[in-house]
Formats: structure tokens, C-alpha cells, sequence
């Protein structure tokens, strides 16, 4: 919430910047809008920006019927007052930070735009769009915003949605920007051929609320999640699937990792973190880049491959190519890491195959009582690295046939047969997809 609140109430930049350059504000303005309502209220304010939403949205979305342009208007007028202006320095933006005040008169609706249709009038006093609200007697309108829109349930609605789509692979209501509110409970009298949105309304409803009196904790929700029994549901079904089953969590849904996601599982499973830098500080995991989009090399190609955007950008849900499986196998991503001499995880793991040695004859003596075999030591230890190689990498012990295929793989070779064993691990769609 706090994020929410700082980033509509954004204070003026302490320092007086060198030049400034500033864009058609108002464009700017119904841009801010839009995003602020997709990401913050899951609500797609962009086509009721260029015109009313009756005689346009009947076939897209009921609630917007009834909002016109004006409503919008009078949404984005809670920015009217504020200009966002980019600094710059040798005809090149400076940074990524703005320069933001509120000294304007106004949203201008009656203007041109660079993007929509002419702005033809309306009133420009705020008013949010969900309950009508307006700011307080002297109350800034940013600060107004700020208030309004995080004590609204439609805020946590959508915050929950968006973490119940990471963790569950759809969300309850889909899309996650597409919120239809006319057809948010299942006791309305809807159009023909509408039916109601949410797959579970109430359940929705129950856990924004208590996200809300959480104080809006991100840890709580997620661990309120997780620890429930449709979060911990097998993907495996045991009776007749049917496609209908899928929107009420039947199975746990299998979905394809994230880009940064898959490339930290390659480091994880290969123990060789990357070499990346970020914001001037070395770093390992992709996760900590402040922009994975933006790696250079090798690297770079391969989150994009797998559909890597910036995190300016509305998220994509990944989806499996032929390219990608090619990757896998091809990418010096996964072979520099997997062949890595002496700092990867199979060199690392041969060389202390003496100890190992040492381990399983102790081992078996602790069984048995008695000193093994030459070869049954040695067996043991290969079954060692086997083990190893798969927990490591898919985090669960190989089956019986798996342990005899490995295992033959180790016979000629053991750090070939250790790498291609590997490779092939982290090839299967067991790693690729979140079961």
C-alpha cells in the first residue's frame, strides 16, 4: 500500500536539475491513468480515455458501459495540478528520476492530444471513478488519490488477484486488468451470454479484506496462500479431467517457469551464479538485476528468448517455443555451466570423490559390519552422484530406472557421464514447468 500511496504522492525532487524537457502533459497524465488503473485496480480505463463507454463496451466490459469520457476525465484531473518533467543533460535523459510538482492550473480537457482523439470538454474536478469520491476541504488532490484508491476493496481485490495468479498459474479473476465489476457477484440479472467473472467472488473478497487488515503485508498473503489445500493440491489428477474444472483448482496447474526464474533454477542446479552488475554492485541471480531485460550477451538473448520484458512492461505469461527447447540444449548458458572445469557442481563433486569413498565404506561398515567390496564402495559412490546430481536439480531421489539409466551413463566417462547426465536433467520438462 505504501508503494501505491508514494508513488501517486510522489514529493518534489530536492535539487534543481540542469534542463528539463516537457512532454504533452496531458497525454502524459491519461497515460499514468491507465497504467495506475490496470496495475492498481485491475481495471482497463484505456478505451473510456478516447470516448464513452456506452455503444463501444457492451461486448468487453458491462461495468464500463455506464463510465463515460468525462468519468475519466475527472479520474486523471487528480494529476491535473501535476507536472512530471524528465530531467535531462546534453541532450540525453539524465536519469530515470522526474521532477514533479503541482503548480498547474488544471487537467486541460479541453486539448489536443498526441495520441487520442481532441479532448472536447467536460468537467476537470476530481472524482474517483469506482465510488465518486472527491478530495477533503484543502486536501491535495494527489494526496486525495493516494487515500482513496488504497481504501478501496477493489485495490486489495486486485493486489490479491495478481499474487493468486503467481502462486496458482490463473487468477481468480482473469484478466488481471480486465476487472468487470457489473459482473463481480453471481446475484445480478446479466445481459445474454454474459456470465459472472470471478471464479470465487467471495473468496476474493474474504482475502483482500484480510490482506487489507494485514496492513497490507505481502508476506501474509503469500503465506495464507501457500499454506492452504488448494495451493498444496498435486498437479496429478486421479479421475476424469474436465476442461470446466480447471477455473475451481482442481489440480495444481502446471505452468511454464518465468524467464529469470528458469535462468536462476540453471545456476541453483549448476552451483555457477552469473556475473552481472547492477546498479553498480556485482550480482549472481537474475532476480537481482534491476532490469534482466537489458542484460548484454549470451545471457541477455536467452531471457528474451523466453520472453523476458522489461520490468517497465506489463508482465507476459511465458510460452514454450521451439527456440527455447533448442536453447536448452545449445545455449552456452547452460553448457559453460554445466561443463564448468573445477567450480561448477559435477566438478565439484568429483573432486571429492575420495571422500566420498571414505563416507560409503563407513557407511557400509555402520550397515553391515563388515568392509566392502571394492566395487560396492564404487557403486555406492556413483549412486551418491546420481542422487546428488538429480535433488539438486529437479529436488526429488531418481527412480529405479532412472538410477540404472544414470548410472550406465557414468560408466565410461565419469565427468562426461556426470555433465551429460546433468544436461539431460535440466533438459526434461520436469524443470521447465512448475508442477
Amino acid at each position: 500500500m505504501n508503494s501505491a500511496r508514494d508513488c501517486v504522492k510522489a514529493k518534489d525532487h530536492p535539487d534543481e536539475p540542469d534542463a528539463h524537457d516537457l512532454v504533452n502533459r496531458a497525454d502524459a497524465i491519461d497515460e499514468f491513468t491507465v497504467t495506475y488503473g490496470k496495475v492498481l485496480l485491475g481495471i482497463n480505463l484505456g478505451c473510456i480515455s478516447c470516448h464513452d463507454g456506452a455503444n463501444h463496451l457492451e461486448q468487453v466490459n458491462l461495468y464500463l458501459t455506464g463510465k463515460t469520457r468525462e468519468d475519466f476525465f475527472r479520474q486523471a484531473a487528480f494529476f491535473g495540478r501535476t507536472r512530471m518533467i524528465m530531467n535531462w543533460e546534453n541532450g540525453f535523459q539524465a536519469n530515470t528520476e522526474y521532477t514533479v510538482d503541482d503548480v498547474e492550473p488544471g487537467y486541460p480537457t479541453t486539448s489536443e492530444s498526441i495520441v487520442r482523439v481532441p479532448r472536447t470538454g467536460g468537467s476537470n474536478a476530481p472524482k474517483f471513478i469506482l465510488d465518486d469520491q472527491a478530495p477533503s476541504g484543502g486536501e491535495m488532490p494527489r494526496d486525495a488519490l493516494a487515500r482513496l484508491l488504497t481504501g478501496h476493496i477493489q485495490f486489495a481485490r486486485a493486489a490479491v488477484n495478481r499474487i493468486w495468479a503467481e502462486m496458482m498459474g490463473v487468477g481468480i479473476v482473469e484478466p488481471l486488468d480486465g476487472f468487470d465489476l457489473t459482473r463481480y457477484y453471481p446475484n445480478g440479472d446479466l445481459p445474454g451470454g454474459w456470465t459472472v467473472q470471478p471464479s470465487h467472488p467471495y473468496l476474493l473478497d474474504e482475502l483482500a479484506r484480510d490482506f487489507q487488515a494485514s496492513g497490507f503485508s505481502f508476506k501474509h498473503l503469500v503465506r495464507t496462500i501457500a499454506r492452504s489445500s488448494a495451493y498444496q493440491l498435486s498437479s496429478q489428477f486421479e479421475h476424469p479431467w474436465k476442461p470446466d474444472y480447471g477455473r475451481y483448482f482442481a489440480r495444481r496447474n502446471v505452468r511454464l517457469l518465468s524467464p529469470i526464474q528458469l535462468h536462476d533454477a540453471i545456476v541453483t542446479a549448476t552451483a555457477v551464479p552469473g556475473a552481472y552488475s547492477s546498479g553498480g554492485v556485482k550480482v549472481g541471480m537474475a532476480r537481482q538485476v534491476l532490469d534482466p531485460a537489458y542484460v548484454k550477451g549470451e545471457v541477455g538473448e536467452f531471457l528474451r528468448a523466453f520472453g523476458q520484458q522489461s520490468r517497465d512492461q506489463f508482465p507476459v505469461r511465458p510460452a514454450s517455443s521451439s527456440l527455447q527447447a533448442m536453447l536448452m540444449m545449445n545455449s552456452q548458458t547452460v553448457l559453460d555451466r554445466v561443463q564448468s572445469d573445477g567450480v561448477g557442481r559435477v566438478a565439484k563433486m568429483l573432486d571429492a570423490l575420495e571422500a566420498d569413498r571414505i563416507v560409503a565404506v563407513a557407511a557400509w561398515k555402520a550397515a553391515t559390519g563388515k568392509a566392502p567390496q571394492p566395487e560396492q564402495a564404487e557403486s555406492a559412490v556413483r549412486r551418491g552422484i546420481v542422487e546428488k546430481l538429480y535433488l539438486s536439480t529437479l529436488s526429488r531421489r531418481p527412480l529405479p530406472g532412472e538410477m540404472d539409466v544414470a548410472l550406465g551413463a557414468l560408466d565410461n566417462d565419469m565427468m562426461q557421464g556426470a555433465e551429460n547426465l546433468q544436461w539431460a536433467l535440466l533438459n526434461k520438462p520436469e524443470f521447465l514447468f512448475n508442477y
